[in-house]
């Protein structure tokens, strides 16, 4: 908003300069006294010299002797030269007296509302603003997106729209500006069809705004439109480039529209020069939803030097069970369940890999561990009677062994 308030120290400029003169208003010079306009003209000449003070005290004294020729114009200067001087409590209460004597001299309304916007008086500043347009001979819209910009920090979204809608529709005010402002209060207030259409049509006039291709994207995420909303941010990534943050963004809704390979390689992008323990988790479970294991292993490693959750230590034991690496799977369960088991299931699975990896002593310790868990018991006890029949076969098969060793010798 810095611009902003440049742009109404200028229009203050120009006004006090254009005061006392037909510009920006209606003013009948024929029914201003003559003792008026001279007074107006001397306090004229030391404003355009920066004598602020002397000016306002020659008009305040002349306010008092010669009060039947009070007129708007005298209210305006002082209130005017106030502002000037910073002093915006008195600039305001004077120009508050001159919309009391003429209400549709523009560049009163202007300026107070200048004026409103140095005191964060921001839905003031706004109505001002618009109500010197209005009255302003010469329409700049310009003016008219001040108006529009105020309402909108005012949080006032519904005059924001208004005024909005009428720069582009009336004034034909289609620029960044206009509808970026326009198109987040459309969102704010959960029309987002508005902004995207809004969107697309300063698109189709300017396709290589990045800047719009970032909004867009916006508004189609909170529309739950989540493809449109990733290529729009994609489009945008390819003209403006990604930061870091944004790499990580590209990933979430890569996964979010189910395409994990995709989502994986931005966060690889982004954690090229590392990242945190839940970063790299993230990469991990990408990686595991496109099914490339040791990748999400290896994210995964990362994850777990920086700290180990029972979480990440069964995502990396669910890991090398899908690739039929049982050892190394019962090692991770067992890991996992040491530090926390709700149910049972992580011993009940460390169980069943030692079984299938051959070490039955171990998947005995396992799963009885797993029967002390209600909702895993009868399955591992299941797995239990299972074990011991092979166990049997296998002792009688070694005492074969030996008896045949024994008579062939």
């Amino acid at each position: 908003m810095q611009r902003i308030i440049n742009v109404f120290l200028l229009c203050m400029v120009f006004l006090v300069g254009s005061a006392s003169a037909q510009s920006g208003g209606q003013i009948q010079w024929d029914t201003i006294p003559e003792r008026t306009r001279q007074e107006l003209h001397k306090a004229q000449q030391l404003m355009n010299e920066n004598k602020f003070e002397q000016a306002i005290n020659k008009l305040l004294k002349f306010q008092k002797r010669k009060k039947k020729y009070n007129h708007f114009l005298i209210e305006f200067n002082i209130g005017t030269a106030y502002g000037f001087l910073g002093d915006f409590k008195n600039a305001i209460l004077h120009l508050e007296k001159a919309t009391e004597l003429n209400e549709t001299y523009a560049p009163l309304w202007l300026n107070l509302g200048k004026l409103y916007y140095q005191i964060k008086e921001f839905a003031k500043s706004a109505d001002a603003l618009e109500k010197g347009f209005h009255f302003s001979i010469r329409k700049e819209p310009e003016i008219l997106y001040m108006a529009m910009a105020a309402y909108y920090q005012a949080g006032v979204l519904e005059k924001t729209i208004e005024v909005g809608e009428e720069l582009v529709t009336t004034y034909r005010r289609e620029t960044f500006e206009v509808v970026s402002l326009l198109a987040n209060a459309y969102i704010t207030l959960e029309n987002n069809e508005g902004a995207i259409n809004m969107l697309n049509r300063l698109l189709e006039r300017n396709p290589g705004n990045e800047k719009v291709w970032k909004l867009i994207s916006q508004a189609y995420f909170k529309n739950q439109q989540y493809r449109e909303a990733t290529l729009a941010y994609e489009t945008y990534g390819y003209l403006n480039g990604f930061s870091r943050e944004e790499l990580m963004i590209m990933g979430d809704l890569f996964t979010m529209v189910g395409i994990p390979l995709r989502a994986a390689q931005y966060y690889a992008s982004a954690l090229n020069n590392g990242g945190s323990a839940e970063e790299y988790e993230k990469m991990s479970v990408a990686y595991y939803s496109a099914y490339e294991f040791e990748e999400a292993i290896s994210a995964l490693d990362k994850a777990l030097t920086e700290q180990n959750t029972a979480e990440r230590l069964l995502l990396k034991a669910q890991l090398y069970y899908l690739q039929d690496k049982f050892g190394d799977a019962q090692k991770f369960y067992t890991l996992a369940a040491e530090i926390m088991s709700k149910d049972g299931h992580e011993w009940l699975m460390a169980g069943y890999c030692a079984m299938r990896n051959g070490a039955i002593p171990i998947a005995r310790e396992l799963l009885q561990r797993a029967t002390e868990f209600a909702p895993q018991r009868n399955e591992a006890l299941a797995l239990l009677k299972m074990l011991t029949p092979v166990e049997e076969v296998k002792n009688l098969m070694a005492h074969y062994k030996e008896e045949n060793q024994t008579v062939n010798h």
